[in-house]
């Protein structure tokens, strides 16, 4: 059973990068509290709109937001990692992309 605890730990740990804990500005904690508000607003809509695309489309462009968000506190910060700064740009290009590629007749 220890080994096996070992095994978990070090994979825990190699997972650190997106599920570290990050310390916010309150401007960024007020930020990501608004986007998710907003997202499950935008998911409730959605819901009552038979899961319309046009609605949850947003829904990508407010994650991009926050990706960039949290890419631009981590370069103004200058503490973290820069691995971390990257992930989170390529994310923002990510969820961008899903916008304006999701095509709705």
């Amino acid at each position: 059973m220890g080994i096996h605890c070992i095994k978990i730990e070090m994979a825990v740990k190699k997972m650190g990068v997106f599920f570290e804990k990050r310390e916010y500005s309150k401007p960024v904690r007020r930020w990501h509290t608004l986007v998710l508000i907003l997202m499950i607003v935008l998911f409730v809509i959605a819901i009552f709109y038979d899961f319309s695309l046009h609605i949850l489309k947003y829904s990508y462009l407010l994650a991009g937001l926050s990706s960039f968000i949290d890419g631009i506190e981590g370069y103004i910060r200058r503490n973290e990692w820069k691995r971390r700064f990257l992930i989170d740009f390529a994310f923002t290009f990510l969820w961008f992309f899903m916008f304006f590629t999701l095509k709705i007749n």
